[in-house]
């Protein structure tokens, strides 16, 4: 998720690409692929295909693995203890 946005204070990690947002810590789906009030009741009405196929998408969390810094390297999937 290069160039996506991170916000410590709530803990989530934001797709630059689909605007959607996910706990960092536990994968968990937070907002699903934003789109505007107005778009989603466009879609409700059948006048936004896009949107209303948005809305109904399966909100699927993001994989988390545990990560540590040591001697200035990043190691992804080993035990932290």
């Amino acid at each position: 998720m290069q160039g996506s946005d991170i916000d410590v204070k709530n803990e989530t990690i934001a797709c630059r690409w689909h605007k959607s947002s996910f706990c960092y810590k536990t994968g968990e789906v937070k907002e699903w692929m934003h789109i505007s009030n107005f778009q989603k009741m466009l879609g409700k009405m059948g006048l936004n295909a896009e949107a209303k196929e948005i809305a109904e998408m399966e909100h699927i969390p993001v994989d988390v693995y545990e990560t540590k810094e040591q001697d200035g390297f990043i190691w992804v999937g080993i035990p932290i203890n």
